[in-house]
């Protein structure tokens, strides 16, 4: 059990204990989401941050939570996955009607609307730009073929001739070395979710490259993959000092993905940020993936 500082109630939502992880993975592999905080990599990476916790209402649904600490530790919901029934549907509108504040679902298909039509009028719904994903055709990002991409071509072209790379699968070797990589800047949360992720890489939840120049590690990329045609990219980090760096190791993790057959790779969200915003419109995404907001009415 977990009681809700809010409401002060009991609920049946539990902890991401690894002996759950199983699973939740079945389940999610099952019940695939277009949005990437759906994967189990990315929920135990990012759970020293959201504290997530889950239940399973019936055995063909599952709710997790997490707990918003930016916003006075509120507790929040992501979409509802699986088929919802009418007792389902109604154990989450008395949870959300509990607290004792305007509580929200986040990361919102369309299609969930569709799905459920009677039960999204309960709420209004807003559109949420800062978390849709970039979805891009990963033999695109693999090749960078065509006028778009000289840019990038053209970086990497001046990377070649000013110093020579190697890539190597992430293993439990070499996993640690990813820690080195992570800028100063980031030593709140992005830092907290990737140490959580090295923490876990021993469970096989994410895999990735590293890059290496004359033997140091440079750059690397930890992805997993999302639906059968998609892999998403969770983390990915490069030293500025080398000009190029940023394009060599997103090509280099596109092309393992491009080879290993699958159509899309997810680039996650900008959150609003320009420059992030910018980049991303830069590689030039197929298409977005919605998300979505939940307010009960």
């Amino acid at each position: 059990m977990w009681l809700c500082g809010k409401c002060k109630s009991a609920t049946p939502f539990l902890p991401l204990e690894k002996n759950h992880w199983p699973r939740l993975h079945q389940f999610l592999v099952k019940h695939p989401h277009s949005l990437s905080g759906y994967t189990l990599g990315c929920l135990t990476a990012w759970d020293p941050v959201f504290k997530y916790r889950w239940h399973f209402p019936s055995s063909e649904s599952l709710i997790i939570n997490y707990t918003d600490e930016t916003n006075r530790g509120e507790m929040h919901l992501l979409q509802p996955l699986g088929v919802l029934n009418s007792e389902v549907k109604d154990f989450i509108i008395d949870t959300m009607h509990s607290a004792k504040y305007q509580m929200r679902i986040v990361g919102v298909e369309p299609a969930f609307l569709e799905q459920n039509p009677e039960f999204a009028a309960q709420f209004t719904i807003t559109t949420d730009r800062n978390n849709a994903n970039y979805i891009y055709k990963a033999s695109d990002l693999a090749s960078l073929s065509g006028r778009r991409y000289a840019k990038k071509r053209n970086l990497i072209a001046q990377a070649v001739k000013s110093y020579s790379w190697t890539t190597e699968p992430l293993n439990m070797i070499n996993i640690s070395e990813c820690l080195s990589l992570i800028p100063e800047s980031h030593i709140g949360k992005d830092a907290a979710a990737i140490k959580s992720a090295v923490n876990n890489f021993g469970e096989g939840l994410l895999r990735g490259i590293l890059v290496r120049i004359d033997n140091r590690a440079v750059a690397f990329s930890m992805f997993c993959q999302q639906t059968s045609d998609t892999v998403v990219i969770h983390f990915e980090h490069a030293q500025y000092a080398y000009k190029g760096l940023h394009q060599i190791v997103n090509q280099e993790a596109a092309k393992i993905v491009a080879e290993e057959g699958y159509t899309y790779i997810n680039r996650e969200e900008d959150l609003g940020d320009p420059g992030i915003r910018q980049a991303k419109e830069s590689y030039y995404p197929d298409h977005l993936a919605e998300s979505l907001i939940l307010t009960i009415k």
